[in-house]
């Protein structure tokens, strides 16, 4: 397979691939594109797809990009609202949500992802767009999106049309869009999870007005009444801190509640110019951000163990078992830590509340040989939890965090149609955020704090309070220079510019009146009241080059040089250490982290064939990641902090294709190696209870974070029942190989595994009705993934995230 290759060899290997690409290209254009005038492609064939991986309308098969493109009836036969069940589905991403939350959501393509992101500072190197508007914060993953158009998953970096945070690739969420002159259309319906108790109604409808405006309303309600995870904890007589826990504090986990409603609005006075206007509200809420953390690991193999930080003393929870599949340990607080909780909800329920907003505004003005696009978009989200952290019945370790984004886009973007042979594409983006953090929390069995004044009887051992504001300012541009008609060479780049300013206070910590440091009996961690203010500005430019032939209007092969950037950024850790008597350069390297920047080659070739019977393609890719951004979990202070791998690789090989074997069968597969190293890592941090010298080891050449082997096999059949009414058959199987060990700690690798979904449709050929009966996770397959220590527990104490549970689900559809 391939292996690292240093500076001169990843050219030669690249100049291999290539000559290789174009070989098979001319093999398989005799086998296939010779027949592709047959029966065009969509006419008994299957369906054509278009991407905008290049910010306009075209192909999949046309455009020199790694994607997958998941359809409506995609996202629909398995009713996936979630994007954490999307791996399922769309090959090479992956969703899982964060233990503690914050922040919210930890988003992979290919691997690549902020690992360990509980920072709340952290962005993902993965963007999602939604209606053209791009978003890194994770809690994106909790708006619940319905009434899709389609999902496009661009794989590798995608600087030159999407820019900021997206070295690692873009998922792009469109919504239907009404169309102005078409009739009113729209649907109602409603499922229920029999597993979860989860009713879930949902409609949409679009009308015209007028011949130039139409407008859509979608709304979508879901009250869970159960959930996939059930609550192990027991009522106890007294904690370590010798309190009585009342008991557990939920039945079942997640429950969700969700309210989501979307308007969307078209306005085209003319065939020349256009304006889109899309607004989406969602509110979200569910048991606890810690809900779906298992413990996968104890360190005398059956219990887990509390360590009590004034004693020292490790405290054995004989009620919390390791290796139950789907069981989380989360009893409630006892009634006096709750009562002198600053933030806690006073009937001290444990839960994740996201209420977002986005606002997106598309206006396009083409003239005869220009094109000219308006993007401006609005964000904003609100988030809080309160939960407790130990992961265990004791439930010592009560946090409660919030975070507050406002965020406001601009791009501007013009296209030229000019009937020469070359042609550009340029513009420039603006954004700006706001975001505030909030965190308090307990990690000490400390009583109620005891000086008078404002902080005079709370339970927490620290307030910490976070203000971030951050500007980036970017401008971009290619030309297309068609050497001949089939072949086409592409140049362009992004400069990009990012300024951040954060201010970070910790008005109260009462730690180090019971910790301070045993050698001065200075203070650990930062004195109360004390704010730090950091200004860090970062510039990059990202190239981007481009070869692309088409040997047939049904084959392309493209050779690529891409580069990304990630922007560095500040932390926003739970606790923070003492830098007090530090000069400010000192404080400044103490609390951030460097940008992240990666660059490499791409080929791939693919192919339509078989009279519109048969689509695939193949892509090689090999990618070097510098200064990979990685939090690293300190269980003594349940916080983060975040520091930067050397230099990492990630290449590998995708494999996609499709077949309509006849009118009633359709078949798909996919196939993906990913071969992810770190190059250089010498001074990665150690494990809990690992033996390092110095306090560190050397990671380099060791592998990280994704399956070597990804494989997904699917099948759609369709027939005639009697008369106007027919029957569908979907399936999907996506088998997973064994992740390597996180920072070579034992017990840290997700394990291999296979998820089937599959759904059975009843629906009238030309009338209304639809009845579906589908199912996810049918084998009810469990793993874990997003694995660290356990807070406050022994060395081998390891915690993580359970994938959901099997859910059947009954729908009924109504179309209009």
């Amino acid at each position: 397979m391939l292996q690292e290759l240093n500076h001169g060899s990843r050219f030669s290997c690249m100049r291999a691939a290539i000559t290789a690409a174009a070989f098979v290209g001319g093999v398989l254009s005799t086998a296939l594109a010779a027949r592709a005038e047959e029966v065009p492609a969509g006419e008994g064939g299957l369906e054509i797809v278009t991407v905008s991986a290049r910010r306009q309308t075209e192909r999949l098969i046309d455009v020199p990009v790694a994607a997958s493109v998941l359809g409506a009836q995609d996202i629909e036969k398995y009713a996936l609202t979630d994007l954490t069940q999307i791996e399922s589905v769309a090959p090479g991403l992956n969703i899982v949500r964060e233990p503690g939350g914050f922040p919210g959501a930890a988003i992979s393509i290919r691997g690549i992802q902020n690992f360990g992101t509980g920072d709340a500072g952290l962005e993902q190197p993965v963007s999602v767009i939604v209606d053209g508007i791009p978003i890194s914060r994770g809690y994106i993953v909790d708006a619940g999106f319905f009434d899709l158009a389609d999902i496009q998953v661009l794989k590798g970096p995608q600087a030159l049309f999407f820019g900021k945070d997206s070295p690692a690739g873009v998922v792009a969420l469109e919504s239907v869009t009404p169309k102005p002159g078409a009739p009113r259309t729209g649907y109602l319906k409603a499922n229920y999870g029999f597993l979860e108790r989860d009713p879930v109604i949902e409609g949409a409808i679009s009308l015209p007005v007028g011949d130039t405006l139409a407008v859509r309303l979608a709304l979508r309600g879901e009250d869970m009444q159960g959930g996939y995870m059930k609550n192990g904890a027991v009522p106890l007589a007294a904690n370590p801190s010798g309190y009585l826990v009342p008991g557990p504090n939920y039945d079942r986990y997640p429950q969700t509640k969700q309210a989501i409603g979307r308007f969307s609005a078209v306005w085209a006075p003319s065939d020349a110019f256009d304006v889109t206007l899309k607004y989406l509200q969602s509110y979200y809420h569910d048991d606890g951000a810690n809900g779906p953390t298992v413990l996968t690991n104890c360190d005398n193999g059956q219990h887990p163990f509390f360590n009590n930080l004034l004693t020292g003393a490790f405290i054995q929870d004989t009620n919390a078992t390791c290796g139950n599949r789907r069981t989380t340990y989360s009893g409630s607080q006892p009634p006096i830590i709750l009562n002198g909780f600053p933030n806690a909800p006073k009937d001290g329920k444990y839960y994740t509340r996201v209420q977002q907003q986005l606002t997106s505004l598309i206006a396009a003005y083409r003239l005869p040989k220009l094109e000219i696009t308006s993007n401006t978009g609005f964000y904003h989200v609100k988030a809080s939890e309160f939960d407790t952290y130990d992961m265990d019945v004791f439930a010592e370790v009560p946090v409660f965090q919030a975070e507050t984004t406002s965020l406001v886009t601009e791009e501007l973007r013009a296209v030229t149609r000019f009937d020469s042979s070359l042609n550009f594409t340029f513009g420039g983006f603006f954004e700006n955020e706001r975001r505030s953090y909030l965190q308090d929390g307990r990690i000490f069995t400390l009583g109620p704090y005891p000086v008078p004044g404002p902080f005079f009887g709370i339970t927490s051992d620290w307030i910490n309070d976070d203000h971030n504001y951050a500007q980036d300012y970017s401008f971009f541009g290619q030309a297309r220079w068609h050497i001949v008609p089939q072949l086409e060479l592409a140049a362009g780049g992004r400069w990009t510019k990012a300024r951040k300013h954060s201010t970070l206070g910790q008005p109260f910590q009462y730690i180090d009146s019971f910790y301070p440091d045993p050698a001065t009996q200075d203070p650990n961690f930062t004195p109360s009241g004390n704010v730090y203010r950091l200004h860090t500005t970062y510039n990059n430019f990202s190239p981007e080059v481009t070869l692309t032939w088409h040997p047939s209007t049904n084959m392309t092969v493209y050779a690529a040089y891409k580069t990304g950037f990630l922007a560095g950024g500040v932390e926003n850790s739970a606790i923070i250490p003492n830098y007090t008597q530090l000069p400010q350069s000192q404080i400044t390297a103490n609390l951030t982290y460097a940008p992240e920047t990666d660059k490499g080659e791409e080929v791939g070739i693919k192919v339509n064939g078989l009279g519109g019977r048969f689509s695939g393609d193949l892509t090689l890719y090999h990618y070097i990641y510098d200064n990979l951004q990685i939090a690293t979990y300190h269980v003594a202070t349940t916080s983060f902090t975040i520091g930067n791998a050397a230099s990492s690789v990630n290449q590998g090989v995708d494999l996609n294709a499709a077949y309509r074997a006849n009118d009633q069968l359709t078949l798909r597969t996919f196939i993906g190696y990913v071969d992810n190293k770190f190059r250089d890592y010498p001074n990665a941090p150690c494990y809990s209870g690992q033996i390092c010298p110095n306090g560190t080891q050397d990671l380099s050449g060791t592998a990280f974070s994704a399956p070597r082997w990804e494989g997904h096999f699917g099948f759609n059949y369709e027939a005639g029942l009697t008369g106007q009414l027919r029957f569908a058959l979907s399936a999907d199987s996506a088998s997973f190989s064994r992740t390597p060990l996180i920072n070579r700690q034992p017990g840290t690798a997700t394990a291999a595994h296979t998820l089937l979904n599959a759904s059975i449709r009843v629906f009238q050929a030309d009338g209304p009705w639809e009845i579906a009966l589908m199912g996810t996770n049918l084998t009810d397959e469990f793993y874990a993934s997003n694995i660290f220590g356990k807070p406050l527990g022994k060395n081998q104490d390891i915690i993580a995230v359970a994938n959901p549970g099997r859910e059947i689900r009954l729908q009924g559809q109504y179309r209009f």
